[in-house]
Formats: C-alpha cells, structure tokens, sequence
C-alpha cells in the first residue's frame, strides 16, 4: 500500500508540472539537449504534455515522451 500512495503522490507531482505553463529558455536541437521530463520542439524543451495529450487528461512524461493517462 505504501508505494502505491507513493505512485500517486509521484503522479500528482508530474501531472502538476505538465499543467504548468511551458518554461521556453532553453534552446535544444534533440531530444538529447533536454532534461527526460520535456522534449525539444521547435528547437525549445518544453513538455510534450502540452502537445500530445488533452488538456483534461494526466500525463506522464518519461524519457521525452508523454504517457497519457485515460480514466
């Protein structure tokens, strides 16, 4: 049980920072110039979140790519 509240707390951490607006500082040319948690798109890291998933779904960003998480 323990690490499932772990899991959703985890969750909520990362749902939290897809729904934060996008932090449009740092330049890349790949996926390999961004930290795991955002993709380079338009030669700028930013969460795939915002592209990938609907607005109203969570998301998980893991190694530049978004999970969305349905019901």
């Amino acid at each position: 049980m323990h690490k499932m509240n772990f899991y959703f707390a985890f969750l909520a951490v990362m749902v939290a920072m897809c729904a934060a607006a996008p932090q449009q500082s740092v330049k890349c040319r790949d996926n390999s110039g961004c930290p795991d948690n955002e993709a380079c798109t338009d030669s700028i890291c930013t969460t795939p979140c915002l592209y990938d998933c609907p607005a109203d779904v969570a998301c998980i960003v893991q190694n530049h790519r978004a999970e969305c998480i349905f019901g």
